[in-house]
C-alpha cells in the first residue's frame, strides 16, 4: 500500500510523490528549524453581518435566505407537475415552505409518536400552534412533493459530470457556500467522518462499527475545533467530489476538503488514525498546513519505533519515545495501551500532563504527556460537537425516500450553524457597550441580561426561529380556528370512567341536535360533563345504570 506504482499514476494522471519510511532519515532529537513550515496563523475577524440582524430569526435567515429558498419553490413546483399534482403549484411558495420547515424543526424537541398527531382534536395530543401554522393535509403535500433539483435525469457513469448524489448536490453546495460566506475559520480545525442515519436499502448506504449512527450516508466533514462546519463531501465511493492525490482514500480527503474550502496557511488539522500518513504530512507542510494526528501500526512500519507489543513490554505508563525527520515528529506515548502520534506542528516537548487512576496508589496520579497528544485531545473534536448538536433535537419527520434525510440532517445543520454564529456575534457587540452614567447595580444587570443572549441554548434558539417563522410567513396564523376543530374528544374508555364517577353532571339545552346515548331518539339536551346526547328522562338512569329498573 506504500509502494508506488508510476505505471498506474502515469494513466489516472499527475499524482503527488511518495516516501517509504525506511528510506526517510530519522533522528532521536529534535531537528534545529523544526517546525518553520507552518507559518503563523493570522486570525481574521467575524464575518460582518447586516445591522438590521438581531434576533435569531434574523441569523438563521443569513444561513437560509429568501434566494435559496425560492429556488426549492422552483423545482418543487416542478417536481409536483412531474408527479400529477399541478394544481399544488400555487400553494408551494416561500411562505408555505418556511412554514413547513418550522413544523419540523419543532419535531426535534416535541417528538410525537406521529406526526399528525399535532392536529388531532384531543386535548392531550393536538397541539394549537401547529393547527393554526399549516393544515394537516396541505402540510403532507407539501413534504412529499418538497425537491432539490431541475435535474429530472441523473448522468450516466461516463459522463463528465456524473454525480451519484446529484439528487441533492444544491443542498450540500449550499451549506458549503454558506458557510464560506458567514462562518471564521479558526487556527485549529478537524477533519473527520460524519453520519446521515438512514435504514433504507441504498447503494451508497453505509455501516460503520462502533459508531453512535452505525447505519447511513457518511460524510467527509472539515469543521472549526469549537463545532462549526466549514467544508462537506459526502462519500460516493470512487465517484466522492474529492481529487485523487495518490496518496490513499484518508491522505486524499484531507488534501481535498484544505483545498476546496481554501484554508489559510498557518491552520493546524487535527485528525484521526483514518487519515494520518507521514506522506500527508509532508505534503500539507509544503503549503503551509499543519497536521496532528494518531497512527495505525501498518503505517508506523520502517519507523525506528516499538510496535504495539513490544512497547507494552518496554515503556512504563507516562513513558514516551520519539523520533524526528526535518518537518516531522513521530512518538508513542504509553496509557493504557501505546498511543502513536505524528506531527508537523507540535514540538517533541513533554510539557503536559494528564491524570490517569493508579491501582497501586488507589487514587488518580499526574502522568506526563506530550504536548501533541494534549493539542490533539483538546482540538480534535469538532466534528463530533457538530453531530452531538444536530442529533439532540434532530427532525424526527420521515418521508420514504432516501433523499429525505439528507434535508432534515441539513437544516439541522443550518440552525446549529446560525445559532453558533448569533453566540458569537452577540458578545462581541457586548464588548463595545459603552454606557455614560450607570450605577453598579445596573451594570450588573445589564451584565447578566448579555450573559445570557450570549449563552443561549440551542433549545431557546430554535423555538425562537420556530414562533418568528410561523408568525412572518405562516398564510393562517392569525385566523381564528373553526369551532368543530376545537371541540374536544374524549377517548371511549375515559366517557365510560367519567360517566360512572360522581362529577358534576348538569344537563343543558343546545342548538346541537344528537341521537340520546339512552332510548336513541334525537334530542337537544346533552350532559355538559360527558358531553353526550340525552333526554332529560334518560339523564339519571344513563349515570345510574344500576339503578334502572328491569324491564318486564
Amino acid at each position: 500500500m506504500e509502494e508506488d506504482n508510476e505505471d498506474s499514476e502515469e494513466e489516472e494522471g499527475q499524482k503527488l510523490p511518495r516516501v517509504h519510511n525506511k528510506e526517510r532519515l530519522w533522528l532521536n532529537v529534535q531537528p534545529k528549524g523544526f517546525g518553520k513550515s507552518v507559518p503563523d496563523f493570522h486570525e481574521e475577524p467575524l464575518k460582518p453581518i447586516p445591522d438590521e440582524c438581531q434576533t435569531a430569526y434574523d441569523f438563521y435567515k443569513l444561513f437560509m435566505p429568501d434566494e435559496f429558498v425560492d429556488e426549492l419553490v422552483r423545482v418543487s413546483r416542478l417536481y409536483a407537475v412531474k408527479k400529477g399534482n399541478s394544481d399544488l403549484q400555487a400553494k408551494i411558495t416561500n411562505n408555505s415552505l418556511r412554514t413547513t420547515q418550522a413544523i419540523m424543526y419543532l419535531t426535534g424537541y416535541l417528538t410525537p409518536s406521529n406526526r399528525l398527531m399535532f392536529w388531532e382534536q384531543k386535548p392531550d395530543t393536538g397541539n394549537m400552534f401547529v393547527k393554526k401554522a399549516m393544515s394537516r393535509n396541505l402540510f403532507m403535500e407539501l413534504i412529499r412533493n418538497t425537491y432539490f433539483t431541475d435535474r429530472l435525469v441523473p448522468s450516466k457513469p461516463e459522463d463528465a459530470d456524473y454525480d451519484r448524489h446529484w439528487k441533492v448536490r444544491p443542498l450540500i453546495e449550499h451549506i458549503n457556500s454558506m458557510a464560506r460566506k458567514h462562518v471564521r475559520i479558526s487556527e485549529h480545525v478537524s477533519i473527520d467522518e460524519g453520519m446521515i442515519k438512514y435504514f433504507g436499502p441504498h447503494p451508497l448506504k453505509q455501516f460503520i462499527r462502533g459508531k453512535p449512527i452505525r447505519f447511513g450516508y457518511k460524510m467527509w466533514i472539515l469543521a472549526n475545533s469549537t463545532g462549526e462546519l466549514l467544508w462537506v463531501q459526502p462519500y460516493a465511493g470512487s465517484s466522492t467530489h474529492i481529487e485523487d492525490f495518490g496518496l490513499g482514500q484518508g491522505p486524499n480527503v484531507v488534501m481535498g476538503l484544505a483545498q476546496q474550502c481554501g484554508l489559510p496557511p498557518g491552520t493546524k488539522v487535527y485528525v484521526d488514525n483514518l487519515f494520518t500518513s507521514l506522506d500527508l504530512i509532508d505534503h500539507m507542510g509544503a503549503k503551509g498546513y499543519g497536521v496532528t494526528g494518531t497512527l495505525r501500526q501498518n503505517r508506523i512500519i520502517g519507523i525506528p519505533l516499538p510496535n504495539k507489543k513490544q512497547a507494552n513490554k518496554e515503556l512504563k505508563r507516562g513513558e514516551t519515545k520519539m523520533v524526528f525527520t526535518q518537518d516531522a515528529v513521530v512518538s508513542v506515548w504509553k496509557d493504557n495501551q501505546p498511543v502513536y502520534m505524528a506531527s508537523n506542528c507540535a514540538n517533541g516537548e513533554l510539557t503536559s500532563t494528564c491524570k490517569r487512576y493508579s491501582r497501586v496508589d488507589r487514587g488518580y496520579v499526574n502522568f506526563t504527556q506530550p504536548n501533541m497528544n494534549n493539542q490533539y485531545n483538546k482540538h480534535m473534536g469538532g466534528v463530533d460537537m457538530l453531530d452531538a448538536r444536530v442529533k439532540n433535537y434532530a427532525i424526527s419527520i420521515r418521508v420514504r425516500k432516501w433523499y429525505w434525510c439528507f434535508y432534515t440532517w441539513f437544516l439541522g445543520v443550518q440552525m446549529v450553524q446560525a445559532w453558533r454564529h448569533y453566540r458569537a456575534h452577540m458578545k462581541e457587540q457586548h464588548k463595545h457597550v459603552q454606557v455614560d452614567e450607570e450605577t453598579k447595580e445596573e451594570m450588573k444587570k445589564r451584565k447578566a441580561a448579555e450573559r445570557k443572549i450570549e449563552n443561549i441554548p440551542l433549545l431557546d434558539f430554535t423555538r425562537q426561529v420556530v414562533e418568528l417563522t410561523v408568525m412572518k410567513h405562516s398564510d393562517t396564523y392569525d385566523m381564528a380556528i373553526p369551532q368543530r376543530e376545537v371541540v374536544t374528544s374524549v377517548s371511549k374508555v375515559a366517557k365510560e370512567e367519567i360517566r360512572l364517577d360522581e362529577g358534576n353532571h348538569l344537563i343543558m339545552v343546545t342548538e346541537l341536535r344528537g341521537v340520546c346515548r339512552k332510548c336513541k331518539n334525537r334530542t337537544t339536551f346533552r350532559c355538559a360533563r360527558c358531553d353526550v346526547a340525552l333526554h332529560p328522562t334518560c339523564f339519571y338512569y344513563y349515570h345510574r345504570p344500576q339503578e334502572e329498573p328491569e324491564k318486564e
